[in-house]
Protein backbone atom coordinates (compact mmCIF):
# COMPACT_ATOMS: atom_id res chain seq x y z
CA UNK A 1 0.00 0.00 0.00
CA UNK A 2 1.71 3.12 -1.28
CA UNK A 3 -0.16 5.46 1.07
CA UNK A 4 1.25 3.58 4.09
CA UNK A 5 4.79 3.79 2.72
CA UNK A 6 4.41 7.55 2.17
CA UNK A 7 3.90 8.05 5.91
CA UNK A 8 7.62 7.57 6.45
CA UNK A 9 10.48 9.85 5.31
CA UNK A 10 12.05 8.92 2.00
CA UNK A 11 15.30 7.74 3.58
CA UNK A 12 13.43 5.14 5.71
CA UNK A 13 11.07 3.70 3.11
CA UNK A 14 13.25 0.72 2.23
CA UNK A 15 13.05 -0.37 5.87
CA UNK A 16 9.24 -0.17 5.85
CA UNK A 17 8.64 -1.74 2.43
CA UNK A 18 7.89 -5.26 3.74
CA UNK A 19 5.29 -3.87 6.16
CA UNK A 20 3.74 -1.73 3.41
CA UNK A 21 3.46 -4.81 1.18
CA UNK A 22 1.49 -6.52 3.97
CA UNK A 23 -0.65 -3.44 4.69
CA UNK A 24 -3.92 -5.35 4.37
CA UNK A 25 -2.94 -7.40 7.43
CA UNK A 26 -1.77 -4.45 9.51
CA UNK A 27 -4.11 -2.88 12.06
CA UNK A 28 -1.65 -0.65 13.93
CA UNK A 29 2.06 0.14 14.02
CA UNK A 30 3.32 1.06 17.50
CA UNK A 31 6.48 3.13 17.80
CA UNK A 32 7.93 3.79 21.27
CA UNK A 33 11.32 5.38 21.93
CA UNK A 34 13.93 2.74 22.83
CA UNK A 35 11.35 -0.03 22.55
CA UNK A 36 10.81 -2.62 19.79
CA UNK A 37 8.47 -1.70 16.93
CA UNK A 38 5.24 -3.68 17.25
CA UNK A 39 3.06 -4.51 14.23
CA UNK A 40 -0.46 -5.38 15.40
CA UNK A 41 -2.42 -7.64 13.05
CA UNK A 42 -5.48 -9.84 13.19
CA UNK A 43 -3.08 -12.79 13.57
CA UNK A 44 -1.33 -11.27 16.58
CA UNK A 45 1.69 -9.03 17.19
CA UNK A 46 4.88 -9.08 15.12
CA UNK A 47 8.25 -7.38 15.54
CA UNK A 48 10.81 -6.16 13.00
CA UNK A 49 14.43 -7.14 12.62
CA UNK A 50 17.01 -4.55 11.53
CA UNK A 51 16.11 -5.14 7.86
CA UNK A 52 12.39 -4.57 8.38
CA UNK A 53 11.48 -8.28 8.15
CA UNK A 54 8.65 -9.51 10.37
CA UNK A 55 9.50 -11.85 13.25
CA UNK A 56 7.46 -13.36 16.07
CA UNK A 57 9.95 -12.89 18.95
CA UNK A 58 10.92 -9.51 20.47
CA UNK A 59 14.46 -10.53 21.38
CA UNK A 60 16.96 -8.62 19.28
CA UNK A 61 14.16 -6.79 17.44
CA UNK A 62 14.63 -3.32 16.05
CA UNK A 63 13.97 -0.45 18.49
CA UNK A 64 12.99 3.09 17.54
CA UNK A 65 15.28 5.97 18.50
CA UNK A 66 14.29 9.42 19.72
CA UNK A 67 15.77 10.93 16.54
CA UNK A 68 13.59 8.73 14.31
CA UNK A 69 10.44 9.77 16.16
CA UNK A 70 11.42 13.44 15.90
CA UNK A 71 12.22 13.11 12.17
CA UNK A 72 8.90 11.32 11.54
CA UNK A 73 6.86 14.05 13.29
CA UNK A 74 8.72 16.78 11.40
CA UNK A 75 8.10 14.99 8.09
CA UNK A 76 4.40 14.50 8.80
CA UNK A 77 4.08 18.19 9.72
CA UNK A 78 6.03 19.23 6.61
CA UNK A 79 8.75 20.72 8.86
CA UNK A 80 6.26 23.10 10.47
CA UNK A 81 5.01 21.64 13.73
CA UNK A 82 3.48 25.01 14.59
CA UNK A 83 1.14 24.80 11.56
CA UNK A 84 -0.23 21.51 12.90
CA UNK A 85 -0.58 22.70 16.50
CA UNK A 86 -4.37 22.26 16.54
CA UNK A 87 -4.14 18.65 15.35
CA UNK A 88 -1.33 17.83 17.78
CA UNK A 89 -3.37 19.30 20.62
CA UNK A 90 -6.07 16.75 19.75
CA UNK A 91 -3.50 13.98 20.02
CA UNK A 92 -3.46 12.82 16.40
CA UNK A 93 -2.71 13.66 12.80
CA UNK A 94 -4.61 12.37 9.78
CA UNK A 95 -2.51 11.82 6.68
CA UNK A 96 -3.07 11.02 3.02
CA UNK A 97 -4.82 7.68 2.64
CA UNK A 98 -6.90 8.23 5.76
CA UNK A 99 -4.31 6.77 8.14
CA UNK A 100 -4.41 8.22 11.64
CA UNK A 101 -1.23 8.98 13.58
CA UNK A 102 -1.81 8.96 17.35
CA UNK A 103 0.68 10.94 19.44
CA UNK A 104 1.65 10.84 23.10
CA UNK A 105 4.37 12.44 25.18
CA UNK A 106 4.64 15.31 27.63
CA UNK A 107 1.46 17.35 28.02
CA UNK A 108 1.68 21.15 28.21
CA UNK A 109 -1.39 22.52 29.99
CA UNK A 110 -3.03 25.88 29.43
CA UNK A 111 -4.99 25.55 32.64
CA UNK A 112 -6.02 22.70 34.86
CA UNK A 113 -8.33 21.08 32.31
CA UNK A 114 -7.10 22.43 28.98
CA UNK A 115 -4.27 20.99 26.87
CA UNK A 116 -2.19 23.55 24.97
CA UNK A 117 0.07 21.11 23.12
CA UNK A 118 2.27 18.02 23.35
CA UNK A 119 6.06 18.13 23.47
CA UNK A 120 8.79 15.52 23.67
CA UNK A 121 6.61 13.12 21.70
CA UNK A 122 7.93 9.65 22.42
CA UNK A 123 5.03 7.40 21.46
CA UNK A 124 3.42 7.10 18.04
CA UNK A 125 0.53 4.84 17.00
CA UNK A 126 -0.05 4.52 13.26
CA UNK A 127 -3.59 3.31 12.80
CA UNK A 128 -3.84 1.89 9.30
CA UNK A 129 -7.04 2.78 7.46
CA UNK A 130 -8.91 -0.14 5.94
CA UNK A 131 -11.96 0.14 3.78
CA UNK A 132 -13.79 -3.18 3.80
CA UNK A 133 -16.53 -2.76 1.22
CA UNK A 134 -19.55 -4.96 1.79
CA UNK A 135 -18.91 -5.63 5.48
CA UNK A 136 -22.42 -4.33 6.24
CA UNK A 137 -24.17 -6.55 3.67
CA UNK A 138 -25.35 -9.18 6.18
CA UNK A 139 -27.09 -6.78 8.54
CA UNK A 140 -28.31 -4.20 6.04
CA UNK A 141 -31.71 -5.86 5.31
CA UNK A 142 -32.50 -5.90 9.04
CA UNK A 143 -32.00 -2.13 9.31
CA UNK A 144 -34.86 -1.27 6.96
CA UNK A 145 -38.58 -1.41 7.47
CA UNK A 146 -41.01 -0.74 4.62
CA UNK A 147 -38.17 0.78 2.62
CA UNK A 148 -37.20 3.23 5.39
CA UNK A 149 -33.89 3.12 7.23
CA UNK A 150 -34.40 2.69 10.98
CA UNK A 151 -32.46 4.55 13.67
CA UNK A 152 -29.49 2.29 14.38
CA UNK A 153 -26.95 2.08 17.21
CA UNK A 154 -23.78 -0.04 16.92
CA UNK A 155 -22.30 -1.25 20.21
CA UNK A 156 -18.89 -2.85 20.63
CA UNK A 157 -15.68 -2.71 22.66
CA UNK A 158 -12.71 -0.91 21.05
CA UNK A 159 -11.06 -2.82 18.24
CA UNK A 160 -13.96 -5.01 17.12
CA UNK A 161 -14.78 -3.25 13.89
CA UNK A 162 -17.61 -0.86 14.71
CA UNK A 163 -15.99 2.05 12.84
CA UNK A 164 -15.35 -0.16 9.81
CA UNK A 165 -18.96 -1.31 9.89
CA UNK A 166 -20.22 2.26 10.36
CA UNK A 167 -18.14 3.48 7.40
CA UNK A 168 -19.58 0.83 5.06
CA UNK A 169 -23.13 1.50 6.27
CA UNK A 170 -22.69 5.20 5.51
CA UNK A 171 -21.43 4.39 2.02
CA UNK A 172 -24.33 2.06 1.25
CA UNK A 173 -26.94 4.44 2.66
CA UNK A 174 -25.47 7.26 0.60
CA UNK A 175 -25.17 5.39 -2.69
CA UNK A 176 -28.41 3.46 -2.25
CA UNK A 177 -28.84 -0.29 -2.01
CA UNK A 178 -31.30 -3.08 -2.68
CA UNK A 179 -33.43 -2.10 0.32
CA UNK A 180 -33.75 1.64 -0.09
CA UNK A 181 -32.80 4.62 -2.30
CA UNK A 182 -29.73 6.77 -1.78
CA UNK A 183 -30.00 9.21 1.13
CA UNK A 184 -28.28 12.46 2.05
CA UNK A 185 -25.95 11.52 4.91
CA UNK A 186 -24.34 14.09 7.20
CA UNK A 187 -21.22 12.76 8.97
CA UNK A 188 -19.63 14.47 11.96
CA UNK A 189 -16.12 13.03 11.97
CA UNK A 190 -14.77 14.38 15.25
CA UNK A 191 -11.59 12.30 15.24
CA UNK A 192 -11.14 11.98 11.47
CA UNK A 193 -11.62 8.21 11.69
CA UNK A 194 -14.60 7.72 9.40
CA UNK A 195 -13.73 9.78 6.36
CA UNK A 196 -10.02 10.02 7.11
CA UNK A 197 -10.07 13.55 5.73
CA UNK A 198 -6.80 15.02 4.53
CA UNK A 199 -6.91 18.79 3.98
CA UNK A 200 -10.71 18.61 4.16
CA UNK A 201 -11.10 15.88 1.53
CA UNK A 202 -12.26 12.39 2.60
CA UNK A 203 -9.75 9.67 1.82
CA UNK A 204 -12.29 6.93 2.42
CA UNK A 205 -15.34 6.33 0.24
CA UNK A 206 -18.42 7.40 2.20
CA UNK A 207 -20.75 7.56 -0.80
CA UNK A 208 -21.87 10.11 -3.35
CA UNK A 209 -24.53 11.80 -1.18
CA UNK A 210 -22.42 12.19 1.97
CA UNK A 211 -21.34 15.51 3.49
CA UNK A 212 -18.52 15.41 6.06
CA UNK A 213 -17.73 17.87 8.83
CA UNK A 214 -14.22 17.00 9.95
CA UNK A 215 -12.50 17.60 13.30
CA UNK A 216 -15.59 19.16 14.87
CA UNK A 217 -17.22 18.27 18.22
CA UNK A 218 -20.21 16.04 17.60
CA UNK A 219 -22.93 18.22 19.15
CA UNK A 220 -21.77 21.37 17.34
CA UNK A 221 -21.19 19.46 14.10
CA UNK A 222 -24.66 17.93 14.07
CA UNK A 223 -26.25 21.37 14.57
CA UNK A 224 -24.20 22.84 11.73
CA UNK A 225 -25.11 20.00 9.35
CA UNK A 226 -28.81 20.22 10.23
CA UNK A 227 -28.79 23.94 9.52
CA UNK A 228 -26.75 23.91 6.33
CA UNK A 229 -26.88 20.53 4.56
CA UNK A 230 -30.41 19.18 5.20
CA UNK A 231 -29.30 15.58 5.87
CA UNK A 232 -31.75 12.70 5.83
CA UNK A 233 -29.39 10.64 8.01
CA UNK A 234 -27.02 11.89 10.73
CA UNK A 235 -24.02 9.59 11.36
CA UNK A 236 -21.62 9.93 14.30
CA UNK A 237 -19.03 7.75 15.96
CA UNK A 238 -18.61 7.11 19.69
CA UNK A 239 -21.50 8.76 21.51
CA UNK A 240 -21.06 9.63 25.16
CA UNK A 241 -21.59 13.30 26.01
CA UNK A 242 -24.99 14.44 27.27
CA UNK A 243 -25.10 17.29 24.76
CA UNK A 244 -24.58 14.77 21.91
CA UNK A 245 -27.72 12.97 23.01
CA UNK A 246 -29.77 16.17 23.21
CA UNK A 247 -28.84 17.15 19.65
CA UNK A 248 -29.54 13.63 18.38
CA UNK A 249 -33.00 13.78 19.93
CA UNK A 250 -33.62 17.10 18.22
CA UNK A 251 -32.46 15.68 14.87
CA UNK A 252 -34.76 12.67 15.22
CA UNK A 253 -37.70 14.90 16.14
CA UNK A 254 -37.07 16.84 12.92
CA UNK A 255 -37.37 13.72 10.79
CA UNK A 256 -33.69 12.73 10.50
CA UNK A 257 -32.70 9.10 10.76
CA UNK A 258 -29.84 8.30 13.14
CA UNK A 259 -26.75 6.11 12.76
CA UNK A 260 -24.30 6.05 15.65
CA UNK A 261 -21.82 3.94 17.62
CA UNK A 262 -21.00 3.67 21.31
CA UNK A 263 -18.32 1.83 23.27
CA UNK A 264 -19.60 -1.10 25.29
CA UNK A 265 -19.41 -4.83 25.77
CA UNK A 266 -23.15 -5.18 25.23
CA UNK A 267 -26.57 -3.61 25.62
CA UNK A 268 -26.18 -3.09 29.39
CA UNK A 269 -22.94 -1.14 28.95
CA UNK A 270 -24.51 1.02 26.26
CA UNK A 271 -27.59 1.61 28.42
CA UNK A 272 -25.40 2.83 31.30
CA UNK A 273 -23.60 5.28 29.01
CA UNK A 274 -26.65 6.61 27.20
CA UNK A 275 -29.52 5.90 29.56
CA UNK A 276 -31.59 2.77 29.00
CA UNK A 277 -34.93 4.41 28.29
CA UNK A 278 -33.37 6.99 26.00
CA UNK A 279 -31.46 4.36 24.05
CA UNK A 280 -34.47 2.12 23.48
CA UNK A 281 -36.72 5.05 22.59
CA UNK A 282 -34.30 6.61 20.09
CA UNK A 283 -32.90 3.55 18.35
CA UNK A 284 -35.14 0.99 16.67
CA UNK A 285 -32.16 -1.23 15.84
CA UNK A 286 -29.24 -2.06 18.12
CA UNK A 287 -26.33 -3.99 16.65
CA UNK A 288 -23.87 -5.56 19.09
CA UNK A 289 -20.42 -6.65 17.95
CA UNK A 290 -18.70 -9.27 20.06
CA UNK A 291 -15.21 -10.73 20.01
CA UNK A 292 -14.11 -14.31 20.27
CA UNK A 293 -10.71 -15.66 21.30
CA UNK A 294 -9.24 -12.16 21.38
CA UNK A 295 -9.73 -11.74 17.60
CA UNK A 296 -11.64 -9.09 15.80
CA UNK A 297 -14.93 -10.30 14.61
CA UNK A 298 -17.77 -8.75 12.73
CA UNK A 299 -21.03 -10.50 12.50
CA UNK A 300 -20.36 -13.55 14.63
CA UNK A 301 -21.22 -11.69 17.81
CA UNK A 302 -23.81 -9.51 16.21
CA UNK A 303 -27.28 -9.33 17.52
CA UNK A 304 -30.17 -7.01 17.09
CA UNK A 305 -30.91 -7.10 20.83
CA UNK A 306 -34.55 -7.70 20.75
CA UNK A 307 -35.12 -5.09 18.04
CA UNK A 308 -35.28 -7.99 15.62
CA UNK A 309 -37.60 -9.71 18.02
CA UNK A 310 -41.27 -9.09 18.42
CA UNK A 311 -40.79 -7.48 21.80
CA UNK A 312 -38.77 -4.47 20.69
CA UNK A 313 -40.80 -4.08 17.54
CA UNK A 314 -43.97 -4.02 19.65
CA UNK A 315 -42.57 -1.37 21.95
CA UNK A 316 -41.19 0.67 19.05
CA UNK A 317 -44.60 0.79 17.42
CA UNK A 318 -46.18 2.12 20.58
CA UNK A 319 -43.45 4.76 20.99
CA UNK A 320 -43.82 5.96 17.41
CA UNK A 321 -47.59 6.08 17.77
CA UNK A 322 -47.28 8.09 21.00
CA UNK A 323 -44.77 10.46 19.38
CA UNK A 324 -47.04 11.13 16.40
CA UNK A 325 -50.07 11.67 18.65
CA UNK A 326 -48.13 14.31 20.60
CA UNK A 327 -47.02 15.94 17.34
CA UNK A 328 -50.66 16.18 16.22
CA UNK A 329 -51.44 17.94 19.51
CA UNK A 330 -48.61 20.42 18.83
CA UNK A 331 -49.92 21.00 15.30
CA UNK A 332 -53.39 21.83 16.64
CA UNK A 333 -51.83 24.23 19.15
CA UNK A 334 -50.04 26.03 16.31
CA UNK A 335 -53.21 26.17 14.22
CA UNK A 336 -55.30 27.57 17.08
CA UNK A 337 -52.65 30.26 17.69
CA UNK A 338 -52.66 31.24 13.99
CA UNK A 339 -56.45 31.71 14.04
CA UNK A 340 -56.68 33.34 17.49
CA UNK A 341 -53.70 35.68 17.46
CA UNK A 342 -52.78 36.19 13.79
CA UNK A 343 -56.39 36.29 12.59
CA UNK A 344 -55.61 33.69 9.94
CA UNK A 345 -58.33 31.82 8.13
CA UNK A 346 -58.39 28.05 8.47
CA UNK A 347 -56.66 27.51 5.08
CA UNK A 348 -54.10 30.26 5.71
CA UNK A 349 -53.30 28.78 9.12
CA UNK A 350 -52.63 25.43 7.43
CA UNK A 351 -50.32 27.15 4.97
CA UNK A 352 -48.37 28.95 7.72
CA UNK A 353 -47.85 25.71 9.68
CA UNK A 354 -46.48 24.06 6.54
CA UNK A 355 -43.96 26.88 6.25
CA UNK A 356 -42.96 26.74 9.91
CA UNK A 357 -42.58 22.98 10.40
CA UNK A 358 -39.78 21.10 8.70
CA UNK A 359 -41.01 17.62 9.60
CA UNK A 360 -43.44 15.17 8.01
CA UNK A 361 -46.50 16.99 9.38
CA UNK A 362 -45.25 20.21 7.85
CA UNK A 363 -45.03 18.48 4.46
CA UNK A 364 -48.59 17.18 4.89
CA UNK A 365 -49.91 20.70 5.66
CA UNK A 366 -48.16 22.04 2.57
CA UNK A 367 -49.73 19.34 0.43
CA UNK A 368 -53.20 19.97 1.88
CA UNK A 369 -52.96 23.66 1.07
CA UNK A 370 -51.70 22.96 -2.48
CA UNK A 371 -54.64 20.65 -3.12
CA UNK A 372 -56.98 23.34 -1.79
CA UNK A 373 -55.40 26.01 -4.03
CA UNK A 374 -55.52 23.74 -7.09
CA UNK A 375 -59.24 23.23 -6.44
CA UNK A 376 -59.80 26.96 -6.83
CA UNK A 377 -59.69 27.94 -3.16
CA UNK A 378 -63.07 26.50 -2.21
CA UNK A 379 -64.27 23.60 -0.09
CA UNK A 380 -61.32 23.59 2.31
CA UNK A 381 -62.88 21.37 4.96
CA UNK A 382 -63.81 18.60 2.53
CA UNK A 383 -60.41 18.70 0.82
CA UNK A 384 -58.52 18.90 4.12
CA UNK A 385 -60.46 16.01 5.63
CA UNK A 386 -59.74 13.70 2.69
CA UNK A 387 -56.12 14.82 2.22
CA UNK A 388 -55.16 14.68 5.90
CA UNK A 389 -56.73 11.23 6.31
CA UNK A 390 -54.98 9.83 3.23
CA UNK A 391 -51.58 11.08 4.31
CA UNK A 392 -51.89 10.38 8.04
CA UNK A 393 -52.76 6.75 7.29
CA UNK A 394 -49.17 6.33 6.07
CA UNK A 395 -47.88 7.31 9.52
CA UNK A 396 -47.78 5.11 12.67
CA UNK A 397 -51.27 6.17 13.74
CA UNK A 398 -54.48 4.22 14.21
CA UNK A 399 -57.88 5.19 12.85
CA UNK A 400 -59.04 6.45 16.24
CA UNK A 401 -56.24 9.05 16.45
CA UNK A 402 -56.88 10.22 12.88
CA UNK A 403 -60.64 10.48 13.48
CA UNK A 404 -60.02 12.44 16.67
CA UNK A 405 -57.71 14.85 14.87
CA UNK A 406 -60.19 15.43 12.04
CA UNK A 407 -63.04 16.59 14.27
CA UNK A 408 -62.30 20.13 13.10
CA UNK A 409 -63.20 19.12 9.53
CA UNK A 410 -66.86 18.78 10.46
CA UNK A 411 -69.24 21.23 8.79
CA UNK A 412 -70.03 22.99 12.02
CA UNK A 413 -66.42 23.89 12.61
CA UNK A 414 -66.06 26.40 9.77
CA UNK A 415 -68.87 28.85 10.60
CA UNK A 416 -66.81 31.42 12.51
CA UNK A 417 -63.56 31.88 14.40
CA UNK A 418 -65.01 30.81 17.76
CA UNK A 419 -66.44 27.56 16.39
CA UNK A 420 -63.23 26.79 14.48
CA UNK A 421 -61.15 27.14 17.64
CA UNK A 422 -63.66 25.14 19.72
CA UNK A 423 -63.64 22.29 17.20
CA UNK A 424 -59.84 22.17 17.28
CA UNK A 425 -59.78 22.29 21.08
CA UNK A 426 -62.12 19.30 21.14
CA UNK A 427 -59.71 17.45 18.84
CA UNK A 428 -56.79 18.43 21.04
CA UNK A 429 -58.52 17.33 24.27
CA UNK A 430 -59.37 13.96 22.76
CA UNK A 431 -55.81 13.43 21.53
CA UNK A 432 -54.41 14.37 24.95
CA UNK A 433 -56.58 11.68 26.57
CA UNK A 434 -55.40 9.23 23.93
CA UNK A 435 -51.73 10.11 24.56
CA UNK A 436 -52.19 9.58 28.32
CA UNK A 437 -53.70 6.16 27.67
CA UNK A 438 -50.90 5.28 25.24
CA UNK A 439 -48.24 6.21 27.80
CA UNK A 440 -49.94 4.03 30.41
CA UNK A 441 -50.10 1.12 27.96
CA UNK A 442 -46.40 1.45 27.14
CA UNK A 443 -45.46 1.43 30.82
CA UNK A 444 -47.67 -1.54 31.72
CA UNK A 445 -47.32 -3.85 28.70
CA UNK A 446 -44.08 -3.10 26.93
CA UNK A 447 -41.63 -3.82 29.75
CA UNK A 448 -42.54 -7.49 29.50
CA UNK A 449 -42.24 -7.45 25.72
CA UNK A 450 -38.82 -5.77 25.83
CA UNK A 451 -37.58 -8.16 28.49
CA UNK A 452 -38.65 -11.19 26.48
CA UNK A 453 -37.09 -9.69 23.34
CA UNK A 454 -33.78 -9.07 25.10
CA UNK A 455 -33.71 -12.59 26.54
CA UNK A 456 -34.39 -14.03 23.09
CA UNK A 457 -31.59 -11.91 21.68
CA UNK A 458 -29.10 -13.10 24.28
CA UNK A 459 -30.07 -16.68 23.54
CA UNK A 460 -29.32 -16.11 19.85
CA UNK A 461 -25.92 -14.64 20.73
CA UNK A 462 -25.06 -17.75 22.71
CA UNK A 463 -26.08 -19.90 19.78
CA UNK A 464 -24.00 -17.86 17.35
CA UNK A 465 -20.90 -17.88 19.53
Amino acid sequence: MDSLLRIFPQKRRDFWKVTADKAQEVCEIRLRVDRPVIIETSRGDFFLDHSGIWREEPYGAYSVTETEIRDLIAYLCQDSVYAYADEIRQGFLTVEGGHRIGLSGQAVLENENSLRTLKNISFVNIRVAHEIRGVADKILPELYKAGRFQNTLIVSPPGFGKTTLLRDLIRQLSDGNAYGPGLRVGVVDERSELAGSYRGRPQNDLGMRTDVLDACPKALGMLLLLRSMSPQVIAVDELGEEQDLRVLHMAASGGCSLLATVHGAGEEDAARRLGGEYMREMFARIVILKGADGMQMLGGGMILCGCLGLGMWYRGQFLMRLHMTRELICLLDQWISEIRYNRSTLPEGCRQIGRQREDRLGEICNRVYREYAEAGGTGFLEIAGESFRRQLEALPLKKEEIDQFLIFAGKEGYADETMQIRAMELSKEGLERTATAQQREITQKCRLAVGLGAMSGMFLVLLLL
